[in-house]
Order: structure tokens, then sequence, then C-alpha cells
């Protein structure tokens, strides 16, 4: 069966052209198309998993008293339940001490009392 390299490389993973043209000079696969000029830069997908996002710049400002400035965050539902039945995380860390706080909740509606009372 012959496919377009194209095709071939989508199906097979999006390896680079040379693994294509390597795999067709061997027998593995049949292009019905030559390799030659052929980049993997022409596949969206590979362009869109190339992509990279700027790093944050370094900010060494911190708060001079604990309790500030809290950071917090909720995470959920996690694919697996603990053994007790958690499925929801909340963290929250003081800008000043860098000290964190662990909750874990059976529901994301907890989130809400858990912050209360924190």
């Amino acid at each position: 069966m012959s496919f377009s390299a194209h095709l071939g490389h989508a199906h097979l993973g999006h390896p680079n052209f040379r693994t294509i043209d390597s795999l067709t000079k061997s027998g593995f696969i049949s292009c019905s198309d030559k390799l030659i000029g052929l980049d993997s830069s022409l596949c969206v997908g590979c362009n869109l998993g190339k992509s990279h996002r700027l790093p944050f710049s370094i900010n060494n400002i911190r708060c001079d008293l604990a309790f500030d400035r809290l950071h917090c965050d909720l995470w959920g539902p996690s694919p697996i339940y603990s053994t007790t039945g958690f499925r929801y995380y909340t963290v929250f860390v003081d800008d000043c001490t860098r000290f964190s706080w662990f909750f874990p909740s059976k529901h994301k509606s907890d989130f809400f009392d858990t912050f209360v009372n924190f």
C-alpha cells in the first residue's frame, strides 16, 4: 500500500521527513510522492507542538510580612480518587515565607468553605 509522505508523517507520530525517507528506502513503507524538499515545518501539528511561550520575567519582589499576600490554587478533579475519597486539592502559599498549606476535598464546592476557614 502506498500513501503520501505527509499522510505517513501524520500516521507515524510526526517523525521528521528524514525518518520517512529512511523507512521508504528500507522498504518498510511505500510513499507515492517524492520526499525531496519536504519539511516537517509544513505540518500544522509539528508547528503547534514546537511553539514556545516566552518565560516569565524574574520577579524578586516579595512581601515583607507573612500573610500580606497569599497565592491559592484549586486542582481537580483528579482522575483517581485518593484512598479516602478525595478528588480536589487546594494549596495556599504565603508570598513572604513560601510556607504552603495543602487541603484535600471531596467536592469542588468544598473550596469556598476551605478558603473561609483558612
